[in-house]
């Protein structure tokens, strides 16, 4: 590991709190504020088709440009501003420029390659090292995700490219393995033939009536090492328990995950394997399932699976709870422009991480909370749980109650390559408490988000209402003005045209957030026109983007 990768900071909180990739990611320029109701009909007009860029950092907001709005409803902003437009900062740099050059090779959303890394990386750091909480909670690294997107986003082809560095420390295990195995081999046959000439002179000292000379001794230890595996490239049982018996650590990666969120039912074989793989403890494996193989030691399953939102509908998320409540759900909200990439990735800095992980997990090891870091997540959880009681039970609640655990094994996987990228890479011995913010802040903007938006799809809760809509639509597409009839006939599915639709704008002009300005952007008869409020930019960008 080179030291030119990552130079350690004090805290995630403060790295966060900076623009890390300020000579990658430059700062576009001030928002024009949207005009007030004197502004010149030209100037309407061309804010009416213009679409503000809205800074990932902290915008000011010039005084007197909300003239005229009713005072925005903070509670709106709350309840609507769901995902981030980036995912959160949690890698280090190294890493971060690095997931950035990849998503945007594939043309896919940045958190689509910042959940296949900690999927990927849980995997490659194995079951031997774990994070404890107090006296009793240790989690293991290993994650769950599902990608949740469209048909025809090659969801998944960001997670082949990362993945295949888990098929060359594979590779490199599995030469080793087999240098090892040869020389058990040559060990055995010196030994064997060590046995009989013993055996000779044994049978020589008798018929002379000398005492026997003493046996050879075998230095080749109890038995052959076990063959090293990773990768996973089916799920039935008798091929899991096999992989599992000869690797700390699995991954298995699928496409298409429908067949298995179906498949793995708690109570069937399948299901029972694939949550003990979870939990990354020691599996006994049921008798008819395996003639040999009796207990697994730290069974871990690190899985990403891909699905599209219609076929969610068929998972019956009320009856596999279990398996919902476990899984990150990975619901980007737009596809970046499809460009094709010149050249490849360099994934040397990721290669490099990887093997380091991979190297320290050899051992035993438990990463402890500092005391400060223990507070954090307490309140993180007791809220995360006063949220599952105010939804009254269900998958949502089931989720929530178990977000404490995403946050542990997340903030696991950061703690590790914080260690990994420094100047002098060291295996980490704790785990601090700005590291266990920024897993928490990657929970809630997040994983919580993209949650929601999967039981959404399954058919388990009613979808968001107009007004919901209309302002996540405002949000997304960073719109300075919006006109009632271009939105309908524009996305006719979800924003149809009517009483339904006017109330929505109507309840949100009296909630601040938008105003009408007259019959801008429309053709034919005439339509109202809305102004956004740029207060509501202030507060989305304060929700979304904290600072230190």
């Amino acid at each position: 590991m080179t030291s030119h990768l990552h130079r350690p900071q004090a805290d995630i909180a403060a790295e966060e709190g900076n623009p890390l990739n300020s000579g990658r990611h430059p700062k576009p320029p001030e928002v024009e504020s949207a005009p007030s109701h004197t502004a010149p009909q030209e100037a309407k007009l061309r804010q009416a088709k213009a679409l503000v860029t809205i800074s990932s950092e902290t915008t000011t907001l010039d005084d007197g440009a909300a003239d005229g709005f009713a005072e925005l409803d903070e509670a709106v902003v709350e309840g609507i501003v769901g995902r981030p437009v980036r995912p959160p900062l949690i890698f280090p740099v190294a890493i971060e420029n690095c997931l950035d050059d990849v998503a945007r090779v594939h043309s896919l959303p940045r958190i689509v390659a910042t959940s296949a890394f900690l999927v990927i990386a849980g995997a490659a750091i194995g079951t031997r090292v774990r994070a404890r909480a107090g006296a009793v909670w240790s989690e293991p690294p290993n994650l769950w995700a599902c990608l949740v997107t469209p048909a025809g986003w090659r969801r998944m082809s960001i997670a082949t490219s990362l993945s295949k560095l888990l098929l060359t420390i594979e590779a490199g295990e599995l030469t080793r393995w087999q240098e090892a195995l040869g020389k058990l081999v040559q060990e055995r046959l010196l030994h064997d033939a060590a046995l009989k000439g013993h055996a000779t002179l044994a049978k020589r000292a008798e018929l002379e009536g000398r005492p026997e000379p003493p046996p050879p001794t075998w230095t080749g230890g109890q038995g052959a090492p076990v063959m090293p595996r990773i990768v996973v490239h089916e799920t039935a049982p008798p091929a899991i328990v096999e992989a599992a018996a000869a690797g700390r650590g699995l991954f298995y990666m699928v496409e298409e995950g429908g067949k298995l969120l179906r498949a793995a039912q708690p109570g069937e074989p399948l299901g029972d394997l694939v949550l003990a793989g979870y939990d990354g403890d020691a599996f006994n494996v049921p008798s008819a399932m395996h003639d040999d193989i009796r207990r697994i030691e730290a069974f871990g399953l690190s899985l990403l699976i891909g699905t599209v939102p219609a076929a969610l509908a068929d998972l019956k998320v009320e009856r596999n709870h279990q398996l919902f409540a476990r899984m990150m759900w990975i619901a980007p909200a737009r596809k970046p422009a499809f460009a094709i990439a010149r050249n490849a990735v360099d994934l040397t800095v990721i290669e490099n991480i990887l093997s380091v992980l991979r190297s320290w997990g050899e051992k035993e090891h438990e990463l402890l909370l500092s005391v400060h870091a223990v507070e954090v997540l307490e309140q993180a959880v007791r809220r995360w749980e006063q949220e599952a009681a105010r939804l009254g039970g269900g998958p949502a609640s089931a989720w929530l109650e178990r977000a404490g655990t995403q946050a542990m094994r997340v903030a696991l996987a950061i703690e590790m390559f914080r260690a990994a990228t420094a100047v002098e890479p060291r295996r980490p011995r704790g785990i601090s408490s700005g590291t266990v913010a920024a897993a928490v802040r990657f929970v809630d903007l997040v994983l919580v988000p993209g949650m929601m938006e999967a039981l959404a799809a399954s058919g388990s809760t009613v979808p968001a209402g107009l007004a919901e809509r209309v302002i996540r639509y405002v949000v997304e597409n960073k719109l300075a003005t919006v006109n009632r009839r271009d939105l309908s006939r524009g996305h006719r599915g979800l924003f149809p045209d009517g009483p339904a639709l006017r109330q929505a704008f109507d309840s949100l002009a009296i909630a601040g957030v938008l105003r009408p300005v007259g019959n801008l952007g429309a053709k034919g008869r005439p339509s109202v026109s809305y102004e956004v409020n740029p207060r509501l930019r202030v507060a989305v960008e304060k929700r979304r983007f904290p600072t230190g």
